[in-house]
């Protein structure tokens, strides 16, 4: 998730703070055996679940941590009509940009040659429109608490799209797809990977901020540090860190850095992070120990010039 927060100050000046969280970031990866036979599995899975329709996947009444996750989701939204609105509202607003976005991505990451971005958009946009069709039967009565069991249905729809998408692939791109968006977010990347531990990388749910919105908290807690503001320092850390099976913050690192003073407030906030509610997996029944990276900006300007615009995107694993 991407977020961009502004915060005045006494001193007339104002922060943006840019966090992007994503999954660890994996460096150039080269095709060998154990990918080879990861492959093999990853297509034995995809070929086995296209023959499932969601109707069929059962929802996942007994999820750990259930009752934090609908807390939390209070906390951001209010009740279960407004977050069915919302949640509605801005998968129907976007959903052409999203998918785009999302095709785009891909395309990108993977080196795509032979493939074109306007096929991978219409896929990801008939997956979109299904997800919404399948959050409006959900409807606005306890949306909150059916929406968070029906979690597999909506990852399965990710393996429908996924399985989709490979038919406007040759199989070159294929493969280098499957290295690059794949592969990297296996629960147990290097190794080869079964076809269970395939579908499992489509079915995590990603670790939920147990306060509600990490936004405001993060508003609340940054602060530019005044040595940076008297030699005017500004620019981007990245900051790696780990979320516990418990939803602890571990291993807070700097990954890459632009100032001593801002690689320190980085890593000051990432530390005092609540715990979060872990990542889980309905198809194991555990949570998982999660790796993230953070790019966090600093931006320095006097008012009232604001920023055009401020920006609040999400990116999905897959």
């Amino acid at each position: 998730m991407a977020f961009v927060i502004k915060r005045e100050w006494k001193t007339g000046l104002f922060l943006l703070f840019t966090c992007w969280f994503t999954g660890v970031s994996v460096a150039e990866v080269s095709a060998s055996v154990k990918d080879s036979l990861s492959y093999e599995n990853y297509c034995k899975m995809l070929e086995r679940e296209t023959r499932v329709p969601v109707s069929e996947i059962p929802n996942d009444e007994g999820m750990k941590y259930l009752q934090e996750r609908i807390k939390a989701m209070k906390k951001e939204y209010g009740n279960d009509k407004r977050a069915y609105a919302a949640m509605v509202e801005q998968l129907r607003v976007h959903i052409r940009q999203e998918s785009y976005d999302h095709a785009r991505r891909l395309m990108i990451t993977a080196k795509l040659t032979n493939t074109r971005v306007d096929d991978l958009e219409a896929v990801c946009y008939y997956f979109n429109s299904e997800k919404l069709k399948l959050m409006k039967e959900l409807g606005p009565k306890n949306f909150i608490y059916n929406y968070l069991v029906a979690y597999p249905k909506f990852a399965h729809l990710k393996i429908l799209q996924e399985a989709k998408m490979r038919e406007f692939m040759n199989e070159n791109d294929r493969r280098r797809h499957f290295l690059k968006n794949v592969m990297p977010y296996t629960l147990s990347y290097g190794q080869v990977a079964d076809e269970e531990m395939l579908k499992d990388c489509f079915y995590v749910q990603m670790p939920v901020f147990a306060q509600g919105n990490v936004m405001a908290w993060i508003s609340q807690n940054v602060k530019y540090p005044p040595e940076a503001i008297k030699i005017n320092a500004q620019g981007k850390v990245f900051v790696s860190f780990v979320i516990e099976t418990d939803g602890s913050i571990t291993d807070v690192k700097v990954v890459k850095g632009c100032n001593p003073f801002l690689e320190q407030e980085a890593k000051r906030v990432v530390r005092c992070f609540p715990k979060y509610i872990p990542a889980w997996c309905p198809i194991k029944k555990r949570s998982f120990r999660t790796t993230y990276t953070a790019p966090i900006s600093f931006r320095l300007s006097s008012p009232p010039h604001l920023p055009d615009a401020l920006s609040m995107s999400a990116r999905d694993l897959l």
